[in-house]
This record gives C-alpha cells, structure tokens and sequence, in this order.
C-alpha cells in the first residue's frame, strides 16, 4: 500500500469523527513522517522493515535533531493508522527510542511569581504591542482557566461572557461543547483585549500578519523568549498541571478538581495533581502532633 495514500485516507476519517485539535494534532505527525519518508525514498508500507525504522529514528535525531519523545509520537501514529489498515510489519514489535526528558510537572509557586512578573514587565515595556499583549493574556488564561492548548486558540469573542466571568468553548479534546470559568486574576486582561477589538471572531488574532494566532506562529516563540528571561522550562501543558494542582490544594475535593480539569476519569485528575512543598510542610506540622505523647 502507498503510505501517502494510507496516511491521507486516515486523516480523512479522523475530520469525519475528530475534534479539530486532535485532526490538528495528526496533521503534525502526517507532514513529520511524510518529511522523513520522502528524504529515506520510502513509498509503500512493504518497505518498512526493521531496518527503515532505525533509518527513521537516526534521520529524526540527527537531521531534524528533534527528541526521542517527538519521535516516539510519530512512529506511534503512524502504527495507528498501519493497525486501522491492518498492514502486518515488523514495526509493531520493535522497540521505541528511550524518553529523553522527564514528564512535564507543575511549576512551583515562585516560578509562577517569575513568569507573571516577567510578562507583566513585558507589557509595561511594551503597552502598544497588541499581538505582545494578546500573547500575554494566553499566559494568564492557560493557568486560570486551565485550558488545553489548542482548545485556547479556537477561542471566539461571541462566546466570552465578561460579565459572568466564562468562555463557551465550541471545540475540546473530549468534543464536548462546554464553558470554561476565568477569575479576576485574568479577567482585566482579558476585557482590555476583548475591548480593544483585535478581530471581530477570534480571540488572538496577528494584527501584523493579518491572520488568526496559532502555537508555532507566535505564542512557542513568545514561551522561548520567556524560558531565556526567566531561566525556566516554560511550556503550557505545565500551566495545566499547576492549574489541576491548586485547584485541589484550595479546595482538597478530588472531584471539583477533576470538574475543573473537565477530564472523564479521576484516576487522570490523580495523576495531574502533584501535592506542593507547602502543603506537605502544613500536613506534616499537623500529624507529627502525635509524637507529642511522647514527650518527656
């Protein structure tokens, strides 16, 4: 079978019963193997031999110099879709590249004291910049509202409720429709944006290039400048985690935690939270109460 043709014909049932942000997702990974498969001479899935997928992993790792991790997701993807077209390959017994890097986890509080207090310098260095200031407000809505990277750049003006404070989110990983709750933490920035009327649709919208924001157009080169101002390993899955965390340190309910998060399992919730410095210090301070009976 053409691999081009297998890939395509995937993609097109995934728009057909896919969120837009997971369609977006694959679309990544198709243009990542097509890439490879073109420069290695690989047309059809009767090459893909022990060989092709070592030939794979080293083009990934020395010519695109990408991590173990991104290649881990395009090999991945690509034994879905060899699976859902029941090609039989001895790619589904061989092994992936080793992770490279540790999960992302929760920033610390003094990082996020960091990050704001950098980007809040930025704005005022900058009070005009309207794309900067757009930019800025992902920051603050990725850890109030705890949205998913592609579910914040699909954000429309017309389901932005300042009053009521929340966002209707027509587009989820989960496909749902649903709304999403900001506090006043975000909520000045937030209407100075929406006020400012950027674009009349969208929420980020380049005024410079004229077309609607997206991650690698704009906001992964603002995150680089803020990883080289702060020193930090800024990315925004990591708002997420923290997002998860203080929901439930404020709250110590796993289930408003899970609501907040909006995931379908609270075993994924568990996994999200981690508890902070802090809070083992207090909890600790309170049980070893019990050795005082021990005391002479």
């Amino acid at each position: 079978m053409n691999i081009k043709q297998m890939l395509s014909n995937y993609y097109r049932k995934s728009l057909a019963t896919k969120s837009p942000g997971t369609c977006n997702f694959e679309m990544k990974n198709i243009n990542g193997l097509l890439k490879c498969f073109n420069d290695l001479n690989i047309e059809k899935t009767s090459q893909l031999d022990e060989d092709v997928w070592f030939e794979m992993i080293t083009w990934y790792q020395e010519i695109l110099k990408v991590k173990n991790t991104t290649i881990k997701k395009r090999l991945s993807y690509l034994r879905t879709v060899m699976r859902d077209f029941r090609i039989k390959s001895v790619f589904f017994d061989l092994k992936y590249p080793r992770n490279d890097k540790t999960p992302f986890q929760r920033f610390q509080d003094n990082e996020v004291t960091l990050i704001f207090k950098t980007v809040n310098k930025l704005l005022l260095e900058h009070p005009s910049d309207a794309n900067l200031k757009m930019m800025s407000l992902m920051i603050y809505l990725l850890l109030d509202t705890g949205v998913r990277n592609s579910e914040l750049f699909d954000m429309r003006i017309r389901n932005i409720d300042l009053l009521n404070k929340f966002i209707f989110l027509d587009h989820t990983k989960n496909n749902k429709k649903e709304p999403v709750l900001f506090s006043e933490f975000s909520s000045k920035l937030l209407n100075d944006v929406v006020k400012s009327k950027y674009h009349y649709e969208f929420l980020f919208y380049d005024v410079v290039e004229n077309k609607p924001m997206t991650f690698n157009s704009n906001l992964r080169g603002f995150l680089l400048k803020l990883n080289r101002l702060t020193g930090l390993r800024i990315h925004t899955h990591r708002f997420r985690k923290t997002f998860g965390t203080l929901m439930y340190m404020q709250t110590r309910d796993w289930r408003f935690a899970q609501k907040a998060l909006r995931h379908s399992d609270i075993r994924t919730t568990q996994i999200y939270v981690s508890e902070t410095l802090e809070f083992v210090r207090e909890s600790y301070d309170q049980a070893s109460k019990a050795f005082d009976k021990f005391k002479e």
